[in-house]
């Protein structure tokens, strides 16, 4: 089976150092990202789930302290076959952190 799934969020990471707006990722029924781009009009059959989508090499991935280690994390290997989808919910965008009642969650 190889379901395809359109998530929307409020902000992307692609690595450390890049970001872009409001986007949608699709992927796969086994989390691999498929494509990503920026959400310039609805899109059919897309979820929005708002927050932060980190798109990582990382099989596995646990939340951090703050937002700087969590993408210190999400990119410290280096994986050129996949990438998967992970989003952070309850963003605080003012602070550009997370909060204690933020959810570290892969997309699938």
């Amino acid at each position: 089976m190889n379901d395809i799934k359109k998530f929307a969020c409020h902000k992307l990471y692609w690595n450390i150092d890049s970001c872009q707006g409001q986007s949608v990722v699709s992927v796969n029924d086994r989390g691999e990202v498929i494509s990503f781009q920026l959400l310039d009009e609805e899109i059919r059959h897309t979820e929005w789930i708002g927050g932060v989508i980190i798109l990582s090499p990382m099989i596995e991935l646990s939340m951090a302290r703050d937002f700087k280690t969590l993408l210190n994390d999400a990119f410290r290997e280096k994986n050129d076959s996949h990438l998967y989808a992970w989003h952070v919910s309850h963003f605080d965008f003012t602070k550009e952190d997370i909060n204690p009642q933020s959810i570290l969650r892969k997309l699938h």
